[in-house]
């Protein structure tokens, strides 16, 4: 019982220092759209002159985030809601079983988030040739390297997708 405790309670600090590595302000994130009120990653002038991208290519990529935002929106507050009730019941009066299904209906929202983001990534890569994909890959390495943020509009998809939509 009491090394189950300890388990639930490591797990419980790892879980909220991820959760807390992919918080981005401003972006509720949606896979390879950076999709605040800002520019989306293919609107920056910078990307889209080293990607070469078509004005077809643009207009491909801006309505498909059209389409994907609103569930990309809706899975992103399931993971938080999720994570919340997960919070809440490791910090209030410990009941194993119960937070060990808040802890399961947590990962599994993530695992919905990540499956939508992949699903982004694909959609990506469908529009862009291989080169340009490559190059996005790069650029966002880059971008990484120096410091930037994660997932920011220069970096594009993120490494599984999307860090996604």
């Amino acid at each position: 019982m009491k090394t189950s405790r300890i388990l639930i309670s490591t797990l419980a600090i790892f879980l909220l220092m991820a959760g807390a590595s992919q918080a981005r302000p401003g972006m509720g994130h949606a896979g390879p759209m950076a999709m605040g009120m800002g520019p989306m990653w293919w609107q920056n002038p910078q990307v889209s002159d080293k990607l070469q991208l078509s004005k077809e290519q643009e207009a491909k990529l801006t309505a498909h985030a059209k389409q994907s935002r609103p569930a990309m929106i809706d899975l992103k507050a399931e993971v938080d809601k999720a994570l919340f009730a997960f919070e809440t019941a490791m910090a209030t009066d410990f009941n194993e079983a119960e937070a060990n299904k808040k802890l399961k209906s947590f990962l599994k929202a993530k695992n919905e988030l990540l499956t939508a983001r992949m699903a982004n990534l694909v959609a990506t890569r469908k529009i862009l040739s291989l080169e340009q994909f490559k190059t996005l890959r790069a650029m966002r390495q880059m971008h990484r390297g120096k410091g930037g943020r994660k997932g920011g509009p220069a970096a594009g998809p993120r490494s599984g997708g999307q860090r996604g939509n």
